[in-house]
């Protein structure tokens, strides 16, 4: 995370080919971003860098908003320390 001076949060995603093909790939992609359209509240003015780790290819939805909801939660808590 870092500082974006704008007024709202920017996202990038990064899913490597070890993920399997591009299919599976968007499929990871597509869920994330609809996480974070619905979760915006959660997000400070910030640009995100997202690499999800190999695991998250077997989650379903529900376990990888939550996934990602704890992971914001510790970096927020790492920056304001």
């Amino acid at each position: 995370m870092s500082n974006n001076g704008r007024d709202y949060p920017r996202f990038g995603f990064t899913v490597t080919r070890k993920y399997g093909k591009a299919n599976k790939r968007n499929k990871i992609r597509r869920r994330l971003k609809e996480i974070i359209r619905l979760n915006m509240d959660i997000f400070e003015n910030k640009d995100y860098i997202i690499a999800p780790n190999f695991q998250t290819i077997d989650m379903d939805y529900k376990d990888l908003e939550k996934s990602l909801k704890h992971v914001i939660a510790i970096s927020k808590r790492h920056i304001d320390e």
